[in-house]
């Protein structure tokens, strides 16, 4: 049997509807989670009702024009447009547009005889697009997981401990798939059926994982943030090479920022505090002081009885002249971890980076792991085994709460708690649940002082055993379903 192809104006509304909606799906700003149900219901009847080199070629340019607003929408502290970053944003996100070609070639073939298989293509293939996107992506996790989108969702998000975020990713595009298939063929109930009813146990199972029993032992952990009154005390230093080159400068200039850091510690450490966090390069120290800053610090942690991870932007003989460091001070004052940030942010971050794994430090409290922001959007350094981790950051306006809340999944995923102490962003502190124990927004108060008690033991994920096999069986899985729509063609059973 044939069908007639037509590109009639209804189709235009399908593009121009569904590339709005994938806009807002991305986790930018704005973001709206619903958009992330919906955007591929309009794309995939567009691309259905076209033929497949113009509707893929649409499809391209909406999701390359939505990568770029996504990236300009983030507003990356640059001088002027960020051209070059909304062009790779945009190339990146090209990837997610192949699962829209490939179902053009694939599912409209099993749709007469096999209409819930038919309906798997395009999830499928999506997970393997996604994973190749966040596999390649300089970016990390930062850019391109539909699962983001779904952050306030905790009963839906539980799964991801299971899958990755790629599981979230899969049901929404499976939804989407099936709605799209009842919508061409009315009578056609199964796939959305099915969909319902695997969304109905997987909110269901969430829900009871978020009510189990959990740990009644807790850790009392704060961090602070230099007082928004010395933001811009670091603009009094010269450029960062000269810096580089005039201890007595950067000591003179940041001595205000580093008494302040100190003074918070002891009143954070009188307040009951066992462990306190610094947000990220809290303070710059010259390399020469850096032992000088640790001594003070130890002094404190001694006095208390606490820990300390302080941390600094370390100015260095050595080009580029820099290191993100983080170093933690045990109960009796000396170092028990020094960190490097691994992965320095591209374009905005000119250090030597880190060449180490996350240090992970058992404790009273349970196994304590360190890293610096960015290096939590990766699996390299995502993926260590521990119950608390401790990730001094800083942000910047436009993309404070979305880094924040991205957060929120690798918790889930890995089954720790993470307390972020995120300068100029919303710091915060989630269990392994992923549920938000303390929340401080940066710009929301003179000083950012967030405290929580923390649960000590953490979560053992099947994701965290298995990573990434989910998404390699839902790559499995497609190619069965081409092999099949291959078969079926050659059979004569195909619906073009």
């Amino acid at each position: 049997m044939s069908v007639t192809r037509s590109f009639s104006p209804p189709a235009w509304v399908w593009l121009l509807v569904g590339t709005v909606l994938l806009v807002l799906a991305q986790h930018g700003n704005p973001a709206i989670a619903v958009t992330g149900w919906l955007f591929a219901i309009f794309l995939l009847r567009f691309s259905r009702a076209t033929g497949v080199v113009l509707g893929t070629g649409l499809i391209m340019l909406g999701h390359l024009i939505a990568g770029a607003i996504w990236v300009f929408s983030i507003q990356l502290p640059t001088d002027g447009i960020p051209w070059s970053a909304m062009i790779g944003g945009g190339a990146l996100n090209l990837l997610l547009a192949i699962p829209f070609l490939i179902d053009r070639l694939v599912a409209v073939r099993l749709q007469s005889a096999h209409p819930l298989l038919a309906s798997l293509v395009f999830p499928l293939a999506h997970v393997g697009a996604e994973l190749l996107l966040l596999t390649v992506s300089p970016f990390g996790k930062v850019f391109g997981s539909l699962a983001a989108s779904q952050h306030g969702n905790l009963p839906l998000l539980q799964l991801v401990s299971i899958t990755g975020g790629y599981g979230v990713g899969f049901l929404m595009c499976w939804f989407a798939a099936a709605v799209c298939e009842l919508w061409q063929h009315p009578r056609r109930l199964l796939p959305i059926g099915v969909v319902a009813g695997v969304l109905a146990v997987v909110l269901a199972a969430g829900s009871v994982a978020l009510n189990l029993p959990s740990s009644s032992a807790t850790v009392r952990i704060t961090g602070i943030t230099p007082a928004r009154s010395l933001d811009a005390v670091s603009a009094q230093l010269p450029p960062w090479v000269e810096a580089a080159k005039q201890p007595d400068t950067v000591r003179r200039v940041m001595a205000p920022v580093t008494e302040d850091l100190l003074q918070s510690t002891r009143q954070a450490a009188a307040a009951g505090a066992q462990v306190v966090v610094w947000s990220e390069a809290a303070t710059l120290v010259h390399e020469d002081d850096l032992a000088a800053l640790t001594d003070q610090v130890g002094a404190i942690a001694a006095e208390y009885g606490i820990r300390v991870q302080l941390t600094a932007g370390v100015f260095t003989a050595e080009p580029p002249h820099g290191r993100n460091i983080t170093v933690m001070v045990g109960t009796d004052g000396a170092i028990e971890w020094s960190y490097d940030k691994v992965h320095p942010v591209g374009g905005l971050e000119n250090i030597t980076p880190g060449t180490q794994p996350p240090p992970t430090l058992d404790t009273e409290y349970g196994r304590l792991a360190g890293m610096i922001c960015y290096d939590l959007d990766f699996a390299d350094t995502a993926h260590t085994d521990a119950d608390i981790v401790l990730l001094p950051s800083s942000d910047w306006p436009g993309f404070d709460r979305l880094h924040t809340e991205k957060a929120q999944l690798v918790a889930i995923e890995h089954g720790y708690s993470i307390v972020r102490q995120d300068a100029h962003g919303t710091a915060a502190i989630f269990d392994a649940r992923g549920r938000t124990l303390a929340a401080v927004d940066y710009f929301g108060t003179d000083r950012q002082v967030m405290t929580s008690q923390v649960p000590v033991q953490g979560v053992r994920t099947p994701y965290s055993v298995v990573g990434d096999l989910f998404s390699y069986l839902c790559i499995a899985g497609l190619a069965g379903l081409v092999i099949a729509a291959g078969v079926l063609r050659r059979r004569g059973k195909s619906v073009r």
